[in-house]
Order: C-alpha cells, then sequence, then structure tokens
C-alpha cells in the first residue's frame, strides 16, 4: 500500500506510492491549485509527467486521494490539463477546448 502523507514547503500534500511514483498538490501563483503526477522522485525539480490545474485546494487533494485508491481518471471539475493542453471553462467537461 502507499505511504502515507507528507508535506514540504512547496507542497502541502504529497504522498509516495510503493512503485515509486510520487503524487503532490501545489498551489500555482494564479491562485489555483494543481495536482501533480510523477514517476519517480524528480518531481523535486519541479518537473512532472502530468497534472490538472484545479480551482481549489479540496478538489486538487481529493483528485490525489482518489487517485490513490485506485480511480485514476481525474476527479471531475479540474480546468486545465498538463499533457494534452485542454481546458475546461468552469471545470464543466460541456466547456472544453484546448488551448492552440
Amino acid at each position: 500500500m502507499s505511504k502515507s502523507l507528507t508535506a514540504d514547503e512547496h507542497h502541502p500534500v504529497i504522498r509516495v506510492l510503493d512503485d515509486g511514483m510520487v503524487l503532490a498538490v501545489s498551489e500555482r501563483s494564479y491562485g489555483d491549485w494543481t495536482f501533480h503526477i510523477a514517476e519517480s522522485l524528480h518531481w523535486k525539480l519541479q518537473t512532472y509527467d502530468d497534472g490538472w490545474v484545479y480551482p481549489s485546494k479540496r478538489k486538487a487533494v481529493s483528485a490525489l486521494m482518489k487517485w490513490v485508491e485506485g480511480d485514476t481518471e481525474p476527479e471531475d471539475g479540474w480546468i486545465r490539463h498538463f499533457k494534452s493542453g485542454r481546458r475546461r471553462r468552469g471545470g464543466d467537461p460541456d466547456q472544453e477546448y484546448y488551448n492552440d
């Protein structure tokens, strides 16, 4: 099973899984929050393998916790997905568009 939650100065919630995958939540300078996924501890260098932006810390932490429980689809309500370039106005899937 995964290790317990921890934190550092930039990430109020971090979980390192048994396979080495790192899940973390951080606040962005825009006032929103990001749920990050990294395949190794290189995340300390602020590089991530994937991530979703949420309008609140609560939603980002909820997405992290659901991922830990095995639900690897992102929590509804995200407003930006880094890897695909998709964005959702107000977190609404019906308002999804690609940032060119």
